[in-house]
């Protein structure tokens, strides 16, 4: 269920709510389900009793590579399943607590083996797993602050043709590089509920530091492989030949911090209106290197340190997203939904890497949804609370060029989404 993605925003995602995402990703300030455990914690003070919520996206994204001399396009296209996952407990008029599992960072592509941007990336994966407890308390009527502590593991997968230096000449070893860490962050919000028709609410996620280790292993190419690939030396990095076949391999990386702030205005009785903003720090997240030759102590292996270094300069910028929806409640019990976002790419053109070719993007997203009691087989007594949420997403990507020496290939994107949430409430 938590299988990982290529998406806009750097490795963002805002899909984490089958509610939240029809209505464009726009809930930080409305958050009238188990997910405000994602999208705000404070939201947990008005939910009663205990909800489980589960959400589930099929994802499809076609990535495309055009090489203009000579012209040839090259395709990534995985078809994700993934989930997410939240329980709530309404503890007492001033406290509610909650525990959420989720992937706000993922991203996932492969290219075919025959590609000319092999050197850069043939295959890439990174996804980052949060496990998230949080507290909601009443300070005042109608104000609420949330709070939770945030525990992170990430993955990052690599694989590229790396050129390496011979004696007399260059030639190609295949890379495969894994590498795992663990880090812990914090989250904190307020939701403040003006009147009935107007909500504030605000989110600040912060950033989490995470050391990673792994193996770096290395494969012989054939003579055919490289027939499609440049030369050896043009390609960014290369090394000494490798003393092993596998390599103790180390990096870093950090999630970046992440501000969101959003209204709610309700101008009638069955329509609800939703605007947020939300801003990545993605400049925290910077080259993303590779140091092999060292074990887990910090002492040598045998190699030098810096002949195995290998590094993907992403280069990324901060970036703001504007995110709008609209909700009309048809019956007591079932709301129409819809909503429309626009990302901006945080990737510089010097920097679009066919390892996280991101674009800006505009999303178009509808849905339905209903919220009302089911009842006992045996008795036809009303036995809880049900919600089911379901939505479709269209994302329309502008084309980008990358300017990287060798590597300069035009990249577009088409995707869709289709997603669903089912919650129960006791």
């Amino acid at each position: 269920m938590f299988a990982p993605q290529l998406c806009a925003e750097g490795f963002s995602i805002f899909e984490l709510g089958a509610r939240a995402a029809t209505l464009g990703g726009a809930f930080v300030a409305r958050v009238d389900d188990a997910s405000a455990i994602y999208y705000n914690p404070a939201g947990l003070a008005y939910l009663k009793g205990f909800k489980f919520k589960l959400n589930l996206t099929y994802d499809y994204l076609t990535t495309k590579a055009n090489t203009l001399n000579p012209e040839v396009i090259y395709k990534s296209s995985p078809i994700q399943i993934r989930g997410s996952y939240y329980l709530t407990w309404h503890l007492s008029e001033r406290f509610s607590l909650g525990l959420g599992a989720f992937v706000p960072y993922l991203g996932a592509i492969s290219w075919p083996w025959n590609w000319p941007g092999r050197p850069l990336a043939s295959n890439a994966k990174l996804d980052s797993y949060y496990i998230r407890p949080v507290v909601a308390v009443k300070v005042i009527k109608g104000l609420v602050l949330g709070l939770g502590l945030d525990f992170v593991s990430t993955h990052i997968e690599w694989m590229h043709a790396q050129p390496v230096q011979a004696e007399y000449y260059n030639i190609f070893m295949d890379s495969r590089i894994s590498v795992k860490g663990n880090g812990t962050g914090f989250v904190t919000s307020l939701l403040w509920k003006i009147n009935e028709k107007l909500h504030i609410g605000a989110k600040y996620q912060h950033k989490v530091s995470i050391d990673l280790e792994g193996d770096n292993l290395f494969y012989n190419l054939d003579d055919n492989d490289l027939i499609h690939l440049p030369n050896p030396s043009d390609c960014p990095n290369p090394i000494s030949p490798p003393t092993k076949t596998v390599q103790n391999v180390f990096s870093h990386i950090t999630m970046p911090t992440e501000v969101v702030f959003g209204f709610f205005y309700a101008p009638a009785d069955r329509l609800g209106i939703h605007l947020d903003f939300k801003r990545n720090n993605w400049s925290q997240l910077g080259k993303l290197e590779f140091m092999g030759g060292r074990n887990s102590t910090g002492n040598s292996d045998g190699t030098s340190h810096d002949s195995f270094y290998q590094s993907i300069d992403l280069s990324w910028k901060d970036t703001w997203k504007i995110m709008f929806g609209l909700e009309y409640r048809i019956s007591q019990f079932c709301a129409f939904r819809t909503g429309y976002s626009y990302h901006k790419s945080a990737v510089r053109n010097s920097a679009i890497h066919p390892a996280s070719p991101d674009f800006d993007q505009n999303t178009v997203s509808f849905g339905f949804g209903y919220e009302g009691p089911f009842f006992s087989i045996w008795d036809s007594e009303k036995a809880g609370e049900l919600s089911f949420d379901v939505y479709f997403q269209y994302v329309i990507s502008d084309d980008i060029t990358s300017s990287l020496p060798v590597f300069a290939f035009s990249y577009d994107a088409d995707r869709w989404i289709v997603g669903v949430g089912i919650g129960l409430g006791f």
